[in-house]
């Protein structure tokens, strides 16, 4: 008679990640590694948040970038500082910490969708290239 041995194996406990929501700056347990906020309320808000001072910062930071060697250039400049100034204090009164959201952008929650856009044209440019290296494509010469 033979004796056969059954091993059973534990089931591994749940992973738990403990985050800081960039939007409230509480400690909370995400449900997964993917999570940033704390609930689906917060990441709205944060999202609007950042759309909203997008909308005035970004013609500053491109006027800035654009003519940065001349009085337009350096009032853009001014400008952007302002606005950064005011941001980091309404941020400060309202508990939200630069550097969590930071972190909360290079855990690959892009808010503002310029780098999958970024990513997609870039994804389009290399089909492109391999489609005229291949002569799928006829490029006009002129």
């Amino acid at each position: 008679m033979t004796t056969e041995a059954t091993a059973t194996i534990a089931p591994a406990p749940p992973t738990t990640y403990t985050k800081v929501c960039p939007e409230c700056g509480c400690t909370f347990t995400a449900e997964t590694k993917a999570q940033v906020f704390c609930c689906p309320d917060h990441r709205v808000a944060y999202a609007n948040l950042c759309l909203s001072r997008g909308k005035s910062v970004v013609p500053l930071l491109v006027t800035w970038r654009r003519h940065r060697d001349t009085a337009v250039g350096r009032l853009a400049l001014r400008k952007l500082c302002q606005i950064a100034s005011m941001y980091i204090e309404e941020d400060r009164d309202d508990g939200r910490d630069s550097a969590i959201q930071v972190e909360a952008l290079e855990a690959g929650h892009h808010l503002c969708k310029f780098d999958r856009v970024e990513n997609r044209d870039k994804a389009r440019r290399l089909r492109l290239e391999r489609r005229t290296r291949s002569g799928e494509l006829q490029v006009a010469t002129g």
